[in-house]
């Protein structure tokens, strides 16, 4: 009897790796986004939109892709629903996040963890922090000579 459970887990567990999650309607990954961000700022990236129909009885791994480099290898240990990130150089950056699924094996199997993933992509466009205009430091010098030449006026009068 243990052995027939162990084979329907199998066989299920593979027409569910073949067929695409979303049409199954179990789970899929949402990275949020696009994410903006200025060079050194901070941010928050959101997967909390997930969706997973079966949270309880599974163990949901979150794992985030931030190196953009292929292969996609979500080994960059960031790890989480909302991480917080900094770039440090300008561009456009492809992230991914990877919802996955831990799955135990309920009779006879090869290995008694199983895991089951999706991924999904979005970009994070860095930009250099804005620089003040050569007319911004004028309009302010002007300022400051005028208040210093109404106060010496002030002064001698």
């Amino acid at each position: 009897m243990k052995r027939k459970q162990g084979i329907y887990v199998v066989i299920v567990f593979c027409i569910m790796m073949l067929l695409p999650t979303t049409a199954l309607g179990v789970f899929y990954a949402d990275a949020g986004g696009p994410y903006f961000a200025e060079v050194g700022e901070e941010i928050s990236l959101d997967g909390s939109y997930y969706f997973d129909a079966w949270a309880n009885p599974l163990t949901i791994l979150f794992d985030w892709e931030i190196d953009g480099i292929e292969p996609y290898d979500f080994d960059d240990g960031i790890t989480g629903l909302s991480p917080l990130i900094t770039f440090f150089e300008t561009g456009i950056f492809n992230i991914g996040f990877r919802l996955g699924l831990e799955m135990q094996c309920m009779g006879e199997c090869a290995e008694n963890t199983y895991f089951m993933y999706t991924d999904d992509f979005t970009t994070v466009t860095v930009t250099a922090a804005p620089v003040p205009e050569p007319s911004t430091f004028l309009l302010l010098g002007s300022g400051l000579a005028g208040l210093a030449w109404y106060g010496r006026k002030r002064k001698k009068g």
